[in-house]
């Protein structure tokens, strides 16, 4: 569970990269109980074996290229 600030960097972490992952969610909700259901709903997805190296290949390539540039 992302869950928001006044940076914005979570929400847009999960739109960019995460938001397909039907295991996390993000969500500026401050009523407890609201955020207990939205756990319980991530709790109950089923388990997966999921590899994000595809998702953030982009970002990676984006960091090595830039490191390499530096030198």
């Amino acid at each position: 569970m992302l869950f928001g600030n006044s940076y914005e960097k979570g929400k847009h972490a999960y739109i960019d990269w995460l938001e397909h992952a039907d295991w996390i969610n993000y969500t500026d909700e401050i009523d407890v109980e609201r955020i207990e259901e939205l756990l319980q709903q991530l709790i109950s997805q089923k388990w997966h074996n999921y590899d994000v190296k595809n998702d953030f290949r982009q970002l990676r390539d984006l960091i090595k290229n830039n490191m390499h540039n530096k030198n």
